[in-house]
């Protein structure tokens, strides 16, 4: 059982039941529905989970270098084991790039 002690708690506990609502859209939802425990909308912490959705990854740098024939650089990846096993047996597969032609 949790017991929440303040209004932050309260704030904490319906940010992560509304699925890391942003902090503002709590206050037209009280609006809509009846019976909202009351508590302050002023989210002054900062969600771990709420900072976490907003990074972004910076790309690869491009590499215009490509494979200057067939079969001379090949990009390959295993995955398994799989929770289904295939008809023939198999739990893992394996897929090959080309790196010239592209082919899989």
């Amino acid at each position: 059982m949790v017991v929440l002690t303040s209004s932050s708690d309260l704030c904490e506990l319906w940010d992560r039941r509304m699925a890391h609502l942003h902090h503002g859209t709590f206050r037209m939802l009280r609006e809509m529905v009846i019976g909202l425990s009351d508590f302050n909308t002023e989210h002054h912490d900062v969600c771990r989970v709420c900072a976490l959705g907003k990074y972004t990854k910076t790309p690869f740098q491009r590499n215009d270098n490509k494979a200057s024939c067939i079969l001379y650089l090949m990009h390959f990846d295993v995955c398994g084991p799989m929770f289904h096993v295939s008809l023939s047996g198999y739990e893992c597969y394996v897929t090959f790039i080309d790196d010239h032609s592209r082919k899989t």
